[in-house]
């Protein structure tokens, strides 16, 4: 199997929380669902892209890092499929989600440091959105799993920023010497 089949065979099961056009008719989510559909999304699109960084970053500590996503969400991602399954939450594919789609490609076309500095920057950008969304579900949610979820979770995204922040720190810049 490719590697990009393996990738939009593995992104068929998240979502980003938006219907397609032939599902109109799909049922409102609650704020709770919705929080699932967005971590779940992230969560693949993590394990996607570490697994890219493993094989591509020309950094030792941005492989480890890549490494540590795949292993991490990958946990992460059995959970958050046991939580949605119960829920008969429908996942798009990877075309349904252009901006994780566009982030991917554009990312798998860059090696070596162009690579490392790109993948990180992601990496700070997406953990600081996820530590606000998984916040915000233990703040707002009314489900109580799904609260306890996002707070067992919310120190490892905390961890993975501080990790991705001091990684892309180091980095040298373009046209650094």
């Amino acid at each position: 199997m490719t590697y990009f089949m393996s990738l939009t065979m593995s992104l068929v099961v998240i979502t980003s929380g938006m219907q397609s056009p032939d599902k109109k008719n799909a049922p409102a989510r609650s704020p709770d669902e919705q929080f699932l559909l967005q971590a779940a999304a992230s969560g693949c699109v993590e394990v996607k892209l570490g697994q890219l960084a493993a094989d591509r970053a020309a950094d030792a500590a941005v492989k480890q890092f890549g490494q540590r996503m795949v292993q991490d969400h990958k946990k992460a991602n059995q959970e958050l499929r046991s939580l949605c399954a119960p829920r008969c939450l429908e996942l798009p594919s990877l075309d349904e989600m252009p901006k994780q789609k566009e982030r991917w490609k554009r990312l798998s076309e860059l090696q070596g440091q162009d690579f490392d500095r790109a993948y990180m920057r992601h990496m700070v950008e997406d953990h600081r959105e996820a530590v606000q969304l998984f916040e915000k579900e233990i703040k707002n949610g009314k489900e109580e799993t799904i609260k306890g979820f996002a707070a067992k979770y919310l120190p490892t995204i905390k961890e993975h920023l501080k990790m991705a922040q001091a990684i892309d720190d180091r980095l040298p810049r373009k046209g650094a010497k």
